[in-house]
């Protein structure tokens, strides 16, 4: 009897050990896999690829893309761009694009985030998945581009867009003359009115996603009416960080200041420069036949048939705009307009010989009609 509990005994030691054994292996494997696992995904996520998005990705996916060689990428036909910290090569995306093309091609070569943001959801970048060649050094795992122990992004400044930096410091938010504006005139420093209220734009101006110009021709005016052909009120929610105050003229029933020539204030002040813009062609001596009335150039005041005029000729600038060397925007917000004030802010006059092609003819306003016989 001794001997068969004896015999229990180690068998059941025996059955003990062996379901140890096997335990042990089992985790052992368990381990060894989740090493593994881990191994795998810290090298993928090392060289820029989210395993979290899970979505198609670009034949060219090349990991982690700088900002400089997104740089290097800046036209429409090809054209690269960084959304909250992924980088997408959305040149053959763009033609495809719901809206107008010109809304992704502005941004060729730029971080887009804030201009995406401003009328999508993130939700939607998935749709674009096809596209995505990596992502920005230091982006997060949610695809956020990093940001320093402030919070403030670092891609921000003249090359990163993104989001605007720090307001400077200036007046106490409150309500501000239109002469204290104009005396910040110049794209080094520039204060300009949205909707009754002033925005100090230096240090976001070399951020705009199309180009700065766009700001800085309005340095010192009201440039409501220049904003309003291409924005909608609620995109200003952007800068507002930017905000300085009120316009004083906005919040008394004080008449709205008017410019040297009796203008409307929007029209950029023209304190002395350092070099003045060419005066505007003086009206030929030759009789009004053959000149085409303003009238006529208005009825031409959009992106798809765009006339303007420039020192006193009308042009049709509607197949030279898309290839604007900086924003076809720059010219389509003149459409149906005289933009030589606008031309002359940015070009000297002699840059006008690359679009003589498209003059149309004299504008009927600048041709000296024919005296009557005395």
């Amino acid at each position: 009897d001794v001997e068969f509990e004896e015999d229990d005994i180690d068998d059941s030691q025996r059955q003990r050990r062996q379901k140890c054994s096997r335990l042990s292996a089992m985790i052992m494997g368990m381990l060894t896999v989740a090493t593994a696992a881990f191994a795998a995904y810290f090298l993928l996520m090392k060289d820029g690829i989210d395993l979290q998005k899970g979505a198609s990705q670009h034949d060219n996916f090349q990991g982690t893309v700088d900002m400089v060689d997104i740089q290097m990428h800046a036209i429409p036909g090809d054209c690269w761009m960084s959304i909250h910290g992924n980088v997408y090569d959305l040149t053959d995306y763009a033609p495809l694009h719901p809206g107008p093309p010109t809304l992704i091609t502005d941004l060729c070569g730029k971080d887009a985030t804030a201009a995406y943001t401003a009328v999508h959801s993130r939700a939607l970048l998935p749709t674009v998945s096809e596209y995505l060649l990596g992502t920005l050094p230091g982006a997060n795992e949610s695809g956020s581009p990093p940001s320093s122990s402030n919070g403030e992004n670092i891609f921000s400044g003249p090359t990163g867009g993104g989001a605007p930096p720090l307001p400077p410091s200036g007046p106490a938010a409150g309500q501000i003359t239109m002469a204290t504006i104009q005396m910040h005139a110049t794209p080094g420093d520039c204060w300009l009115v949205y909707y009754g209220d002033v925005y100090d734009m230096t240090q976001y101006a070399p951020t705009h996603p199309a180009s700065s110009i766009l700001i800085t021709t309005h340095c010192g005016t009201d440039a409501t009416a220049a904003y309003a052909t291409v924005h909608s009120k609620g995109l200003l929610a952007i800068v507002n960080s930017y905000k300085l105050g009120a316009l004083e003229e906005a919040t008394t029933s004080a008449p709205p200041p008017t410019g040297s020539n009796g203008g409307n204030p929007t029209s950029r002040p023209t304190p002395p420069p350092t070099n003045p813009p060419p005066s505007p062609t003086p009206p030929p001596s030759s009789s009004s036949n053959g000149g085409i009335a303003m009238a006529t150039v208005q009825m031409h005041a959009r992106a798809g048939d765009c006339w303007l005029v420039y020192y006193g000729d009308v042009y049709d600038m509607t197949q030279y705009a898309p290839t604007h060397p900086a924003s076809s925007i720059l010219i389509t917000t003149h459409c149906g307009t005289d933009a030589t004030a606008a031309y002359a802010s940015a070009h000297s006059r002699g840059l006008l010989a690359i679009v003589n092609s498209y003059k149309l003819g004299a504008l009927e306003e600048a041709v000296s009609p024919t005296p009557p016989p005395s």
